[in-house]
């Protein structure tokens, strides 16, 4: 299983577009070449979607296709819980025993916490063995603002878990953090959008044919 829990590992950084919100979204995302989708169900956020629509989005995709459902263990939609057959990704101020029981109750899910470098637990997820990712996000999940990425290096070199980043990513500077921190995967959103939530399926392309030009660069 791969960083973002596909079945088949693929040589080079995986892509994961993360805030689609249709299943039309989903089609368009994958059939431009991305390893994998992410619906949000944490409230509050502008990609907000119903549990509902998540499943909706989940299917157009397809069961070999991963669909990472975004969440934080208070909020976790009871469907979601009982019936996510994808990969879960942990969005809050989770603590590793809290994880660890959630993810045991589904021993069939790929899961990958998001820190950001300012969380005191940061270096102890990095080599924890309750997730199967760890996403390096920034202080402000969604906002479009990378942060300085030299300062995760330490934090990529010793973690002992396939290693995804997030924060601020577009098509034009994702070369650039690929060549920094060599990711195993990346995690876009707001980076390629017309409008919260409105993905911009040009821009998904541009950000596709960036990682593939500084893997081969590498």
């Amino acid at each position: 299983m791969n960083a973002l829990g596909g079945a088949a590992a693929r040589r080079g950084t995986l892509v994961k577009v993360c805030g689609v919100r249709t299943p039309a979204d989903a089609r368009a995302v994958a059939a431009a070449g991305a390893d994998a989708i992410g619906v949000v169900l944490v409230p509050g956020s502008p990609r907000l979607v119903g549990e509902a629509t998540a499943f909706e989005i989940a299917d157009a995709v397809g069961p070999g296709f991963p669909c990472v459902a975004v969440v934080t263990a208070n909020t976790m939609p009871a469907a979601v819980r009982e019936g996510w057959s994808g990969p879960i990704q942990f969005h809050g101020g989770e603590g590793e025993r809290t994880v660890a029981c959630i993810a045991a109750l589904r021993p069939r899910w790929h899961v990958i916490k998001a820190i950001h470098l300012a969380d005191p637990a940061a270096a102890g997820w990095a080599v924890s063995s309750a997730i199967g990712a760890l996403l390096l996000d920034a202080a402000q999940p969604g906002g479009g603002v990378a942060f300085d990425w030299s300062a995760a290096v330490a934090m990529r070199e010793s973690s002992r878990l396939p290693f995804i980043l997030a924060g601020g990513l577009t098509p034009e500077n994702v070369g650039a953090a690929i060549g920094q921190l060599k990711p195993d995967a990346v995690d876009v959103s707001s980076g390629v959008e017309s409008a919260p939530g409105v993905k911009d399926i040009e821009r998904v392309r541009r950000f596709l044919m960036a990682v593939r030009a500084a893997d081969a660069a590498r």
